[in-house]
């Protein structure tokens, strides 16, 4: 259901712009243009009309119906209503009147159209607050389908049938269609928003709270009056100057610019709720990343759009009409404005979010301030590219101001090219007491000394290998380098790597070898050809969902030149000297070999910090939970056990691997075995686990910790270890003993486990960033970041354009996430 939602949204754009390619080429320029206008000003006046209402429903009914109060429901309701579709007749009503007595000041033609429409406007606004009543119930094919489907469906169909019949395609006839549909169409929303509703509130008397929906509406007014008015100012003010054929033509370009303004709008749309929770988090980096990431997200998807867009933007415009060809300068104009807001990311959502609503109406004042004077002064001088200018110009000053803003309250910087050029760790603070470093500490003095030795490289060799086809040597010395690796990492290891490129890695993946002048491994890795996003290749070590930790395994001895003939070696396997590091751990060996070359460009992306903690002797002290939280697990325990012995148990080795088709019986039984993301649901995955856990247990390097209920495993978690470090890499629980948190249980007892393993002096949860239930339990943080090196100018232009398509990809996937509701 939710990816229909997504594609409502998708169709309904493309839907819109049809519908203004046709209604053009019917009509004709002329008409076009006068249709535009009169349907800009409803667009406005209905926003207006709205009073706020249509963004403050999202706001009351949801708490309304938390609290179970159904009278201040229905008075809101019915206030929204009443509001919206009163407003909306007295300002048609004044309208018109208008019109009517100023008939001698404007141009005859305008006249009945403009009359005629205003007739639309009390259900035009009314439908605005019905769509945010459904939104607010989640009903989103409700909220989006009568808008973005049926009323330009409607009106395409009722202007085809006024020409099949005879009648001309005039301005006239179009506002008289567009009248008919929205009315139409807001009346269905009403009846059925009705029915769904009636039955929790027929006996109950609606209670005003008018004082109190004002107050917090009117702001909310302000701002979207204000923002309508900067998006529609340039049309309403050509018309003052200009004839309708080239209103029309200035409409088209705009619209056309819509198609560049969908990924700022879908990324603010994805991004306001998100930034209202990082808001609320103890620590700041998440906030700063998540901005930084927005930031990227916004700008580089839109620069392709854009200059795909002018491209092909010739041939667009034609579609209207041959008259609109004219218009591509305009576009061209306006693309600058839509990049220069752009560039600062959804920051006035961030500012909303943050409290600051007030700044950004003051910010949004004072530009359209400006772009009415801009626009005075330029129409007349330039025409059409005079507007462009004006309000491309204004959309600078508001970016600017907003960017600003950020910058000085909330001590963010949202310019995309400020945090390209920022440092990876610049917007990241880590309070050391809770930092988990899983370098290996004995080799830390060999480490240091070792940056500086083998100054020219000499001795080093690399070697590109099939991992399922090397010698017993070969292997021996893997496995040598993955017991001495200064960061262990299992992953990157003789049980993981083979096992997961039988069918889940990229073809023609290769494990990528560095050795000394005696052939010892000094440094390793997987690496592949893995696309950034949706197009674009590059050889990647192969650190995945399936094994996030990134570390190369790395020789106490290695030096910068080590990590300079493993990039040297790796870029082969790519179509240009980009290297791609994904999860790179950064308080770690090869972190600081990478970062110390001066032949190749580190560009890392934030950090990202997840749940870990020190073991060993020197671990500092962690508590449990405390308080009331503490008091419910230990509630939760002694309900638990009514129902059964409980026992908690750790098994390692053959004992463990036997133990682990109990855990993917328990995943399966699970939501994974329901979405089909299960390992046992996927046969490649199947297998693969299989062979890594068989080839793991038979090292001694896995754990199993399991919570039973009368001898049942009703919760597991899989412990994957290497050398002195842990990683948890799996966890399932049954969830018809979800009330018992069972998860929360097992990991605060694999938690003690670590802890009393004297063999361990870290273990990283593998968690994403912010998990809401490892964090509050496992106090330390181990940070990490994707790193891109790059060599050459060539390089790093490719490399733009990877994280171009990198930020497009996470862009789509963030909404489809959100209307998963995952």
């Amino acid at each position: 259901m939710a990816l229909v939602t997504f594609g409502v949204r998708v169709a309904g754009a493309f839907l819109a712009y049809l519908s203004q390619i046709l209604l053009a080429r019917w009509m004709g320029a002329h008409d076009y243009g006068i249709y535009s206008l009169a349907w800009t000003w409803i667009i406005v006046l209905g926003i207006m009309a709205s009073a706020g209402f249509s963004t403050s429903a999202n706001r009351f009914i949801p708490a309304y119906d938390k609290a179970g109060d159904h009278a201040g429901l229905k008075g809101f309701l019915r206030a929204s209503y009443l509001v919206s579709f009163g407003v909306g007749t007295l300002i048609a009503a004044v309208g018109a009147a208008g019109v009517w007595l100023a008939r001698d000041l404007i141009e005859p033609y305008y006249v009945a159209p403009m009359i005629l429409i205003l007739a639309a406007l009390p259900l035009f606004s009314l439908g605005n607050v019905l769509d945010g009543v459904a939104r607010s119930y989640d009903w989103s094919q409700l909220a989006m389908f009568p808008t973005y489907i049926w009323r330009p469906l409607l009106v395409l169909a009722l202007v085809g049938l006024l020409i099949v019949a005879g009648l001309p395609a005039t301005a006239f006839w179009a506002a008289a269609v567009a009248v008919a549909a929205t009315w139409v169409v807001a009346l269905y929303q009403l009846v059925v928003i009705d029915r769904r509703l009636r039955p929790r509130m027929t006996s109950v008397t609606p209670r005003a709270e008018m004082r109190l929906w004002v107050a917090v509406s009117f702001p909310m007014f302000l701002v979207e009056g204000i923002l309508q008015l900067i998006t529609s100012a340039d049309v309403i003010m050509v018309s003052f100057w200009q004839d309708p054929h080239e209103v029309g033509i200035y409409f088209a370009a705009s619209r056309t610019l819509a198609l560049v303004h969908f990924v700022y709008f879908a990324v603010r749309a994805a991004s306001a709720h998100r930034y209202a929770a990082f808001m609320q988090d103890p620590q700041p980096h998440r906030l700063a990343t998540y901005v930084r990431q927005t930031s990227h997200w916004t700008f580089w998807p839109s620069l392709v759009v854009a200059l795909g867009l002018l491209a092909t933007a010739p041939l667009l415009l034609r579609l209207f009409g041959s008259d609109f060809a004219s218009g591509y300068p305009v576009l061209a104009v306006l693309v600058l404005g839509v990049l220069a807001r752009a560039s600062v990311g959804p920051v006035d959502a961030l500012l909303t979010m943050s409290g600051h609503q007030k700044a950004c109406a003051w910010i949004y004042a004072a530009t359209f301030l400006i772009n009415v004077c801009f626009n005075f002064l330029l129409i007349p001088m330039i025409g059409l590219v005079g507007a462009a200018l004006a309000t491309t110009l204004s959309i600078l000053f508001e970016a600017f101001c907003l960017a600003l803003v950020a910058k000085r309250r909330l001590g963010l910087d949202t310019f995309v090219f400020h945090l390209m050029r920022a440092p990876a760790c610049a917007s990241v603070t880590i309070d050391p007491a809770t930092a988990v470093s899983l370098e290996n500490a004995d080799a830390l003095h060999a480490t240091s000394m070792a940056l500086a030795n083998d100054p020219d490289g000499s001795g080093l060799k690399t070697l590109v290998l099939d991992p399922q086809s090397l010698t017993p040597a070969q292997i021996e010395a893997w496995e040598d380098l993955a017991a001495r690796a200064t960061t262990p990492n299992p992953f990157f290891g003789p049980d993981f790597v083979p096992a997961l490129l039988n069918g889940l890695a990229p073809k023609g993946s290769r494990l990528v070898v560095v050795t000394d002048r005696d052939g010892k491994w000094l440094m390793a890795a997987p690496v592949g050809r893995v696309k950034a996003g949706f197009l674009l290749p590059s050889a990647t070590t192969l650190a995945t969902n399936y094994g996030p930790f990134g570390a190369p395994l790395t020789a106490p001895g290695a030096s910068a030149d080590t990590a300079r003939a493993f990039l040297d070696g790796a870029r082969r396997l790519g179509p240009c000297s980009v290297v791609t590091l994904p999860f790179l751990p950064s308080a770690s060996h090869p972190w600081r070999l990478f970062h110390a070359l001066t032949s190749w460009r580190a560009e890392a992306d934030p950090l990202q910090a997840r749940a870990a903690h020190a073991a060993g002797a020197d671990a500092p002290e962690m508590t449990g939970p405390q308080g009331k939280k503490a008091k419910e697990l230990r509630r939760q325990l002694r309900r638990l056990e009514d129902l059964g012995p409980v026992r908690f148990d750790s098994v390692e080795g053959a004992e463990a691997a036997e133990l682990f088709e109990t855990f993917l019986d328990l995943e399966s039984g699970g939501w994974k075995g329901r979405r089909q993301s299960a390992m046992a649901s996927r046969p490649p995955l199947h297998a693969f686990a299989r062979r890594m856990i068989a080839g793991l247990a038979a090292r001694g390097d896995l754990r199993i910790d399991t919570l039973s209920l009368a001898d049942r495993p009703i919760a597991m978690m899989v412990v994957l270890k290497q050398g002195h470090a842990a990683f948890s890499w799996k966890i399932a629980y049954d969830e018809d003993y979800a009330r018992f948190s069972p998860g929360v249980h097992l990991t605060l007892y694999t938690r003690d486990r670590n802890l009393a393993d004297p063999a361990l002096r870290a273990v990283d949860s593998l968690a994403i960033p912010g998990h809401p239930m490892i964090e509050p339990l496992w106090h330390g943080r181990m940070t990490y970041a994707l790193v891109q090196m790059e060599a050459g100018a060539l390089s790093r232009l490719y490399g733009v354009a990877l994280r171009a398509d990198r930020a497009l990809y996470g862009l789509v996937r963030s909404i489809a996430l959100k209307l998963l509701n995952r």
